[in-house]
């Protein structure tokens, strides 16, 4: 009996406890539940109190939630309404006027937001590339200061000789304000203690350009030639090829396997199958250095899945010059579709060749290159090895011929004369020849068979070059821009770009509608320009001129952009749209019928090619060409 009793008495204790815990928990529930009420009950309930005080003459009691906000009254409701939504007015403002992201950019966010989210893998992959390209592949601060002495003393070359048309001699000028402010951020920024490899360079550098605000033009040019070549020997004595394993671990041990990524720039061409998509296998593990125009680029290979290696180029450039090329490569492929309509232009096989250009940055971008390539500039490099003469010999020559002869007729007070002309024709006389290129055409391809072909396809792509110059008004291009591939024949454009005056408007700033200089008009032959070339500029330009292609839409929408990026980096930068939109309208407007006028008159044919022939003429005429600037190597 004792023991059921202490099992009843242990039972009752126990229901009690639970019961009590029941409790406990319901209040709690009943708490956080008036917690998460919203705040308009609470306020109803200190209302209803204040009116029933204030009915019975009491005086309303202060709560611990009135201390936090400001007494508001009955009469007041409406102002204190009001001024709440001026308040809520006031501070929405700001936001509304922050500088919203353009929708495209939005739009490229939402889309690298699903793929991280969906293929993590695939977007950790491909933006672990895309790092390892941009940091690994960079240029040596040796290259670096080559490629920048060599742009400052182009500078300086064209303001020296700008100064001798204006009977100025370089020695009375003073370095240009730009060039001195690079020369003085050299010192500061490059030279580091950071920079290990360019310190042992400093004090020469500081000897040369400490007192920059103080040197004349002269000085300064003969200075940076001196720094060109020293450091063109340094860059030549630097391996040729480096090992990827040496650079990046992940890119020597990237496989297939684990992602699927496209080549880069699969899908700019036009392709009707999805299985024709080709597909990254590996990287090759050999990474050789390229060197053009003194700036150098790292060519990486891939293979594809189909057994094929595709080279590409990491080329650092700035943003500017990479983004008008890449729109000049999306105008270009619309042309080359229409060009593919019509039969006069299909059986010529006319077609501008576009290159890969795929950007990683802003400032790096990969741009599809073969072996085979070489350039107009490349080319008389190895004349001049052969030779054994410097490669900026003619150049510095006409420089000093004028200088001289400016010093003459100022020492003798005769009227200034002008002898570019005469210089000119010295120059090719003894200097650079006018076979140069026929000559390493020649001992490139083993017979004439070979020659024969590259040279017809040559002239087909010199003409559709020299077109898209004349009627889009892109840059004339200096020779190493001029870049040709030997097994194929096709020229691939490099560094086009419009040209814009201070209103935004295209305008050509030279006589030379074209580049047509005298060695490419000797491997040419009079009758191939006379023949191809003419067909050639005739053919594409009636088939572009056709109404029903509507080209000029396609030209809005590229000189648009254009004249967005112009507008920014000139009056507005990191301000994409600054300019209006009726002066946008109105630019692109006044630059496209500026194209449909000159594509129109090139168009028309009467019986004879009279508007190609004057082209032809004004580009291969001496005294056209000896005003071009010495830079551009109007004799070659």
């Amino acid at each position: 009996q004792q023991q059921q009793q202490q099992q009843a008495a242990a039972a009752a204790a126990a229901a009690a406890a639970e019961t009590a815990q029941q409790k406990q928990a319901a209040a709690a529930q009943q708490a956080q539940k008036e917690e998460q009420k919203p705040g308009e009950d609470k306020e109803r309930k200190r209302a209803r109190t204040e009116s029933d005080d204030a009915a019975d003459g009491k005086t309303p009691t202060t709560s611990a939630d009135d201390t936090k906000r400001p007494r508001v009254q009955p009469d007041d409701a409406a102002k204190a309404a009001a001024a709440k939504q001026q308040a809520a007015g006031t501070a929405a403002a700001p936001k509304a006027t922050a500088q919203v992201p353009p929708l495209a950019l939005q739009h490229a966010s939402n889309i690298m937001h699903q793929l991280r989210q969906k293929h993590s893998s695939l977007a950790t992959a491909m933006e672990t590339m895309i790092d390892e390209m941009i940091t690994r592949f960079k240029p040596t601060s040796e290259e670096e200061l080559l490629r920048t002495t060599l742009v400052l003393l182009t500078e300086c070359l064209k303001q020296a000789f700008a100064g001798l048309d204006r009977g100025l001699d370089a020695a009375d000028i003073a370095v240009p304000s730009q060039v001195a402010l690079h020369l003085r951020r050299l010192l500061t920024s490059f030279f580091s203690a950071s920079n290990t490899a360019v310190l042992k360079y400093k004090p020469k550098f500081e000897r040369d350009f400490a007192d920059v605000e103080k040197m004349t033009l002269d000085s300064c040019l003969r200075k940076l030639h001196a720094w060109h070549q020293d450091m063109t020997a340094v860059v030549n004595q630097m391996p040729k090829c480096e090992r990827l394993e040496d650079l990046s671990h992940f890119l020597t041990t990237f496989l297939s396997s684990y992602s699927e990524i496209d080549l880069p720039g699969e899908h700019l061409e036009h392709r009707t199958a999805s299985r024709s998509t080709i597909r990254i296998e590996r990287f090759m593990p050999d990474l050789e250095v390229v060197h053009k125009h003194s700036a150098s680029y790292r060519r990486v290979v891939i293979r594809g899945r189909n057994g094929r290696l595709y080279p590409y180029l990491v080329q650092h450039s700035p943003a500017r010059h990479a983004r008008t090329e890449e729109r000049l490569g999306q105008l270009f492929r619309m042309v080359n579709v229409l060009l593919d309509k019509k039969k006069e232009s299909r059986k010529r096989n006319l077609c501008l060749y576009v290159p890969r250009m795929v950007p990683l940055s802003t400032h790096v971008r990969l741009v599809q290159d073969d072996d085979h390539c070489t350039s107009l500039e490349e080319v008389f490099h190895e004349y001049c090895a052969s030779a054994r003469m410097p490669v900026d010999a003619p150049i510095m020559q006409c420089y000093d011929d004028r200088r001289r002869e400016l010093a003459r007729q100022k020492r003798e007070k005769l009227d200034v004369r002008d002898v570019r002309k005469e210089i000119f024709d010295n120059i090719r006389r003894l200097k650079v020849p006018s076979d140069i290129v026929s000559r390493y055409m020649r001992a490139v391809f083993p017979d004439h068979t070979s020659l024969w072909m590259f040279k017809r396809q040559f002239t087909s792509q010199l003409a559709m070059i020299a077109f898209a110059t004349h009627v889009f008004q892109l840059a004339k291009g200096a020779p190493h821009t001029l870049r040709f591939n030997l097994a194929t024949g096709n020229i691939v454009p490099w560094e086009l770009a419009p040209n814009l005056d201070p209103t935004g408007a295209l305008f050509v700033p030279d006589r030379v509608p074209f580049r047509l200089t005298p060695n490419l008009v000797n491997f040419v032959t009079p009758v191939g320009i006379t023949g191809l070339f003419s067909s050639a500029l005739l053919a594409s330009a009636q088939t572009l001129n056709d109404p029903d292609f509507g080209l000029r839409d396609y030209l809005g929408a590229i000189l648009r952009d254009e004249l967005i990026a112009w507008h920014a980096n000139h009056f507005s930068p990191y301000l994409k749209s600054a300019i209006e939109n009726e002066q946008l309208v109105t630019k692109a407007s006044f630059n496209t019928s500026s194209v449909t006028k000159r594509l129109n008159t090139l168009a028309t044919f009467d019986g004879g090619n009279g508007a190609i022939d004057l082209l032809i003429k004004a580009a291969t005429a001496s005294t056209n060409l000896c005003s071009m600037p010495p830079t551009w190597h109007p004799w070659l």
